[in-house]
């Protein structure tokens, strides 16, 4: 996994980009076997997800100026968790939409109870996601760079080693259990 810190603001706009043309297309492909299967709850789930597309690409839009922001040094990367925390609150309102769709459809009951946390919830989330966003970026130490005091040498292991390697895990594997049955 690829810390923030180490990707160009190209990669970032390119991997988000990406991702959200993924998206658009298995949403243009859900949509179609909606169409085709004509399930009500398939149909109702596209066109939910077709009604809140501008909060959904909003979203991942702030994600995507927010990771920019991270990839930069200290002094640029502090507006990375405000827009963290904003997309983060779309995220959430968007939990709530789903919530309410899949209590409609099913009547479980969920909406009322979640009505009077809502507001905390989107509180509490938005200030968890912008005080975790400024540990991560003013943090000394950073637990995901491994720090070795001895020098590291690349270990270059081919497909045949790796064969190999499985090949006699199996042959222990099925040695273990001859053993075994010999022994009753």
């Amino acid at each position: 996994m690829k810390c923030h810190e180490k990707r160009s603001p190209w990669c970032v706009i390119l991997s988000g980009l990406t991702g959200i043309i993924i998206f658009l297309i298995l949403l243009v492909i859900l949509g179609y076997f909606a169409s085709y299967f004509q399930n009500a709850f398939l149909i109702g789930f596209v066109s939910l997800l077709t009604n809140n597309l501008t909060l959904i690409l909003t979203a991942g839009m702030l994600f995507i100026v927010a990771d920019i922001f991270y990839s930069f040094r200290v002094p640029f990367s502090i507006p990375g968790p405000l827009f963290s925390g904003l997309g983060s609150l779309l995220v959430v309102s968007l939990i709530f939409i789903f919530l309410d769709f899949f209590d409609q459809f099913y009547g479980l009951g969920l909406s009322d109870r979640f009505l009077y946390t809502m507001y905390i919830l989107y509180f509490l989330v938005f200030f968890i996601v912008i005080i975790a966003g400024f540990v991560r970026i003013f943090s000394p130490d950073k637990p995901w760079e491994a720090k070795t005091d001895y020098p590291t040498s690349p270990v270059c292991t081919s497909w045949d080693d790796v064969g190999n390697e499985i090949r006699q895990a199996i042959y222990d594997l099925f040695h273990r259990f001859r053993e075994e049955i010999n022994r009753k």
